[in-house]
C-alpha cells in the first residue's frame, strides 16, 4: 500500500492497528466499487442494405439515422452502464436498365422470367443479387425487331451459287 498511496500509508501509519485495518479495507472496497461501477463502452460499426432497419435499445437505425450513442443503465457486467456507440453504413441497392432490341420469336430470361414479343416490359428484383449483397433491381425494356422477309427470284446457271 505504501508504494501506491504514500499519503494514505503515512496517515494509516499513525493509527492503531484496528483503525488502520478498517481504513485499508474501506479504501480498497471503495476503489473496487468505483471500478466495478465503471461504464463499459462498445463501438458497433456495421454495414447493412438500405432496405434494412436495425433496432438498438428501442431506437431504429436506417439510412436516415446512421449513428448515435445508446446508454443501457446498469447493463455492464461491472454493474455500471453499458454504452453503445453506433456507426452504421447503409448501402444502396443496385439498379440496371436492360434496354435492348430482341428479334421476334426470341426470348430473353431475367431472374428466371421470360421476356419476349408479348412481354416486352417489366421489373425484376433479385434479392441479395448485387455485388455488395444488397438487392438488385433490373428494369427490362425490349424493342421487338420484326423478321425480315425477302423474296428474290434469280436464275442460276449450273455451277453457280448465291450466298444469302
Amino acid at each position: 500500500m505504501s508504494g501506491i498511496f504514500p499519503g494514505l500509508a503515512r496517515f494509516a501509519g499513525r493509527l492503531p492497528d484496528a483503525p488502520r485495518l478498517l481504513l485499508c479495507v474501506f479504501f480498497y472496497a471503495s476503489a473496487y466499487l468505483a471500478q466495478a461501477q465503471a461504464p463499459v463502452f462498445f463501438v458497433w460499426k456495421d454495414t447493412f442494405c438500405s432496405n434494412q432497419l436495425i433496432l438498438v435499445n428501442n431506437n431504429l437505425y436506417g439510412p436516415d439515422h446512421t449513428s448515435g450513442t445508446e446508454v443501457l443503465p446498469g447493463a455492464a457486467t461491472t454493474g455500471g452502464d453499458s454504452i453503445i456507440i453506433v456507426e452504421f453504413t447503409f448501402l444502396q441497392p443496385a439498379f440496371f436498365l436492360l434496354e435492348q432490341p430482341l428479334c421476334a420469336g426470341d426470348t430473353i430470361w431475367v431472374n428466371s422470367e421470360p421476356y419476349h414479343a408479348n412481354r416486352r416490359l417489366g421489373t425484376e428484383k433479385i434479392f441479395g443479387g448485387a455485388a455488395n449483397g444488397c438487392d438488385s433491381t433490373v428494369q427490362i425494356r425490349l424493342t421487338i425487331l420484326q423478321n425480315a422477309v425477302l423474296n428474290r427470284t434469280d436464275t442460276l446457271c449450273p455451277n453457280e451459287f448465291l450466298v444469302v
